[in-house]
C-alpha cells in the first residue's frame, strides 16, 4: 500500500510540475509573440479555467463526502444486523438423498 501511496503522489507531483511549465512557457511564448491585447484575453481565459476546475473539485469533494456518509451509514446497519443475527433453519439430510 505504502508503494501504491508514493507513486500516486510522484504522479501527481509531476503531473502539477508538468502543467505548470507548460503554462509559463505559453504565457512567455504568447508575451513574445503576442500583441498584447491577445496576452490579456489568454490571461482572462487561463482564469476562467481555473475558475471552473475549482468548481469541479468542490462538486468532487461534495460528492466523496455524501459517498462516505452512506458508507459508515451501511457498516452501522450491517453491524447492527450482525450483532443481532436471526435464527436460521437448519437443513436436514436424509441418508441416500442427493443434495443439489
Amino acid at each position: 500500500m505504502a508503494k501504491r501511496t508514493f507513486w500516486t503522489t510522484v504522479g501527481y507531483g509531476a503531473g502539477l510540475a508538468s502543467s505548470l511549465y507548460v503554462q509559463r512557457r505559453v504565457r512567455r511564448v504568447v508575451r513574445l509573440v503576442a500583441p498584447p491585447e491577445v496576452f490579456g484575453s489568454v490571461g482572462a481565459r487561463g482564469e476562467a479555467i481555473v475558475g471552473r476546475v475549482r468548481g469541479v473539485g468542490g462538486t468532487v469533494a461534495g460528492a466523496v463526502r455524501e459517498g462516505r456518509a452512506a458508507m459508515r451509514e451501511t457498516e452501522q446497519e450491517l453491524r447492527g444486523a450482525a450483532a443481532h443475527p436471526t435464527p436460521r433453519r437448519a437443513r436436514r439430510h436424509r441418508k441416500g438423498s442427493a443434495s443439489r
